[in-house]
C-alpha cells in the first residue's frame, strides 16, 4: 500500500519536473539563439542611440586646430574659442611646451617668409606665426595676374597697437551661446543636467586656456613706434611683396620675426593645472551613458567654429597692426618694378635686389642702382630728386603704379620727384647738407 502510494505520487511529480525542465531548456536555447542573432545588431543600435566611447576618442583629435584658433583670437582677457574636440590633446601639448621653451604660439609659421629692413638691407627668416598670417592675408587682397612682380605698400596708422574685433571674434560667442542652449535641452526635456554641466565646464576651461598672459607676451614681443620700413615676402620666385612703412607708429617687425620671448612667471603652474583639469574632464565625459548625442553635437559645433577661426583671412588690425594702403607697383619685368619702386620709395627696391637677383647685374643696372644708393643718403625718409630722364621714361613704359597722387608726383623736366608731407611743408629736396652719401656697392648690399 505504501509502495503504491509513493509510486502514485512520485511518478507524476518526476514526470512534471522532467516536462518543466525540458520546456525551460528549450526556452533558454531559443532565447540564447535569439541573443546571438541580435547581438551585433543590438550593440550597433545601442551605440548609435547613445555613443559613449566615441566622445572620449574625439576629445583627443584636432589639437593643432585648437592651437591655431587660439593663436588667431588670443591676446585679450576674453578669447572666444568654443569648447570642441581636441582640447585635451592641445592641453597636453601646451604642457609639454611649458616644460621646454614655454611657448604657446605655433613654433612654425604656416606661411614661410622673409623680413627685410630696407634701410639696413638686412634680411632674416621669419619665425613669427602672426607675421606669416599677416603676409598670407594681405597677399589675398592683391589681385593675382600674369605680372612678374607686384609690390604693395602700406603705412602704419596712429592706432597701431589697438586690437580690433571682427566677425571671427564675435562668432565665438555666438557658438558658445548655441552650445549652452543645446545642452539645456535634455535638462528641460528629461531632467538630465549632466550634459549642461559638462558643456559649461568645457567652455570655462577653454576660456581659461585662452586667457593665459603668455599669449599676449608672445604675439607682441617687439618694440613699438619703429621708424623703419620693412618688406615681407616669401622669397625669390614669388610674385607678391608687402612693404610696411612703420613711420614711427608701427611695430618693429624684426623683433617680431625673431620671437624671443621668455616664459612668464607661474606659466608652467597654470598650464599644469589646466592640463590636469582637462584629463579629469575627459574621464568624466567617458562615463556618460545618456543623451550623449547632445554632447556630440555640441563638440561638432565647436569644431566648426575652431576650424573657421583657425583658417579665416583677417585684417591686420585684428592683430593690433593698423595699416593704410598707399599704392601698388607692378609690372612684367622684376627689375623694372624694383627700379620703379626705388624711385617712389628710396632703398625699398635696392633692398630687394639681392633677394631677386643674387648674381651679377648688367652694367647699366649697376650704374642705376649705384646712382640711387648714392643719392638716397643714409636716411631713406629724406625725399630726393634725380635727373635720370631716360631711365624714368623707360620704367614708365614697363611698370604701372597705382596709389595716392602724392606718391606719383613726376616732374617732366627733372625726372621723378618724390614729395613727403612734413609739418606744414612739402619736402622735395635731396639729402640734407652735411649728410654722407652711401658708397656704391657692386652687389647692392645696402
Amino acid at each position: 500500500m505504501a509502495w503504491s502510494f509513493s509510486t502514485a505520487v512520485l511518478v507524476p511529480l518526476q514526470f512534471a519536473l522532467y516536462t518543466q525542465g525540458a520546456t525551460s531548456f528549450s526556452t533558454n536555447a531559443a532565447s540564447n539563439s535569439t541573443l546571438r542573432e541580435q547581438g551585433v545588431t543590438g550593440a550597433v543600435l545601442l551605440q548609435w542611440r547613445n555613443p559613449t566611447d566615441v566622445l572620449s576618442i574625439l576629445l583627443i583629435v584636432g589639437g593643432d586646430v585648437v592651437q591655431k584658433a587660439l593663436a588667431q583670437l588670443s591676446g585679450g582677457r576674453l578669447v572666444p574659442v568654443a569648447f570642441s574636440f581636441g582640447w585635451v590633446t592641445y592641453s597636453l601639448g601646451a604642457l609639454l611646451s611649458a616644460v621646454g621653451d614655454c611657448r604657446l604660439m605655433p613654433s612654425t609659421p604656416d606661411c614661410p617668409s622673409i623680413v627685410v629692413n630696407t634701410e639696413a638691407g638686412y634680411s632674416r627668416t621669419n619665425t613669427s606665426w602672426m607675421l606669416g598670417r599677416i603676409l598670407r592675408d594681405l597677399e589675398q587682397r592683391t589681385p593675382h595676374g600674369t605680372h612678374g612682380l607686384c609690390i604693395t605698400i602700406y603705412r602704419a596708422m596712429p592706432n597701431t597697437g589697438t586690437i580690433r574685433h571682427d566677425w571671427v571674434w564675435y562668432s565665438g560667442f555666438v557658438v558658445i551661446m548655441l552650445q549652452l542652449a543645446v545642452a539645456a535641452v535634455p535638462w528641460a526635456w528629461r531632467g538630465n543636467w549632466l550634459i549642461l554641466l559638462a558643456t559649461a565646464c568645457g567652455t570655462l576651461l577653454a576660456l581659461s586656456g585662452g586667457a593665459l598672459p603668455q599669449w599676449k607676451a608672445e604675439k607682441w614681443a617687439c618694440r613699438p613706434k619703429s621708424p623703419e620700413t620693412y618688406c615681407l615676402l616669401r622669397g625669390n620666385g614669388h610674385q607678391q611683396v608687402i612693404v610696411i612703412e612703420s613711420a614711427g607708429m608701427g611695430m618693429n617687425l624684426e623683433d617680431l620675426a625673431s620671437c624671443r620671448v621668455p616664459g612668464l612667471p607661474f606659466h608652467r603652474l597654470l598650464t599644469t593645472v589646466l592640463a590636469t583639469l582637462w584629463i579629469v574632464f575627459l574621464v568624466t565625459v567617458a562615463g556618460l551613458r545618456e543623451d550623449t548625442w547632445y554632447l556630440l553635437a555640441i563638440g561638432c559645433m565647436g569644431m566648426v567654429q575652431n576650424i573657421v577661426a583657425a583658417g579665416a583671412a583677417r585684417d591686420p588690425s585684428v592683430f593690433g597692426m593698423a595699416l593704410k594702403h598707399v599704392g601698388v607697383v607692378k609690372g612684367n619685368k622684376v627689375m623694372h618694378v624694383l627700379m620703379r619702386t626705388e624711385e617712389l620709395h628710396p632703398r625699398v627696391g635696392a633692398s630687394l635686389v639681392p633677394i631677386f637677383f643674387p648674381g651679377r647685374l648688367r652694367e647699366s643696372e649697376y650704374a642705376f642702382w649705384d646712382s640711387k644708393l648714392t643719392k638716397a643718403g643714409p636716411k631713406p625718409e629724406i625725399s630726393w630728386s634725380t635727373n635720370q630722364q631716360q631711365a624714368t621714361a623707360y620704367l614708365r613704359e614697363n611698370a604701372t603704379v597705382s596709389g595716392p597722387k602724392e606718391e606719383q608726383t613726376v616732374a617732366e623736366e627733372t625726372g621723378l620727384v618724390r614729395e613727403r608731407r612734413t609739418e606744414g611743408t612739402n619736402a622735395a629736396e635731396g639729402p640734407t647738407a652735411g649728410s654722407k652719401p652711401v658708397q656704391p656697392f657692386r652687389r647692392l648690399s645696402v
